[in-house]
C-alpha cells in the first residue's frame, strides 16, 4: 500500500529536526576550521599554533561529550514528557544553542561558542534517539520500514550541505553564517511540530 503523503511530511520535519542536525555538525568543523581558528586567536591575547591547535580540538570534542550527556536523558524525555514534547523540547534546545553560536562570533567570546557546541550535542543526541521512536510509533507496520529510512537519508543529505556551506570558499570567515542556516532549518520544525499528534507512551 501506498505511504500516506502526510506521514512523509511527518517523517520529514521531524529528519529536520534531529537528523539533519546531526549530520550537518558533524563535518561543518573540518572544512572551516582555518575561520574558527582565527576567531579563537581573536578572542584570546596572543596564543602559539599549538595552543590554538589544541583549545579547537577540545571545542570540537565537546560536540561529542554533550552528545553522550543528552543520551542518558532519551527514555527520560520521551517517557515522562511523551514523545511529542520531547522532541520539540531538543528543538527549542537546538535553537538556543544555535543563537549562542551566533552570538559568540559577534562578541567574541570562545567560551559561549564552546558552550553552545555541548548544547548542541547535548540536545542532538537526544533528538537523534527521540524522533526514530517517534517516527516509527506513528507508522503503520506495513510502511514502517521506508519511513525510518528518512532519518538516515537526512544524515547523508546534510553531510553533503555542510560540507558544501563549510567550505572557505563559500563563508569566508563568517563561520556563524553555518548556524544562521541551521538556524533557519529548525524554524520548520519548530512552527510544524506543535501540530503533530502524540504518540503516548502507554500505547
Amino acid at each position: 500500500p501506498s505511504s500516506p503523503l502526510r506521514l512523509w511530511v511527518f517523517a520529514l520535519v521531524l529528519s529536520l529536526s534531529a537528523g539533519f542536525h546531526f549530520g550537518y555538525n558533524l563535518v561543518i568543523s573540518n572544512p572551516s576550521q582555518g575561520a574558527f581558528v582565527k576567531f579563537l586567536n581573536n578572542s584570546f591575547a596572543p596564543m602559539s599554533n599549538e595552543a590554538l591547535s589544541s583549545y579547537w580540538s577540545l571545542i570540537v570534542s565537546l560536540l561529542y561529550f554533550g552528545g553522550i550527556f543528552g543520551s542518558f536523558y532519551i527514555r527520560i524525555a520521551a517517557d515522562r514528557l511523551g514523545r511529542k514534547n520531547a522532541i520539540y523540547l531538543t528543538t527549542v534546545g537546538q535553537t538556543f544553542a544555535c543563537l549562542l553560536s551566533i552570538l559568540a562570533f559577534f562578541v567574541r567570546s570562545a567560551h559561549m561558542y564552546a558552550f553552545s557546541r555541548f548544547l548542541i550535542g547535548f540536545f542532538q543526541s537526544m533528538a537523534v534517539g527521540i524522533a526514530p521512536m517517534f517516527l516509527s510509533e506513528s507508522s503503520p507496520p506495513h510502511i514502517r520500514g521506508r519511513i525510518s529510512l528518512s532519518t538516515g537519508l537526512s544524515v547523508q543529505l546534510s553531510v553533503v550541505i555542510g560540507s558544501i556551506m563549510a567550505m572557505p570558499q563559500v563563508i569566508g570567515d563568517s563561520w556563524y553564517l553555518l548556524y544562521v542556516i541551521e538556524l533557519l532549518v529548525l524554524i520548520i520544525p519548530l512552527l510544524l511540530i506543535p501540530i503533530f499528534p502524540d504518540s503516548p507512551s502507554f500505547l
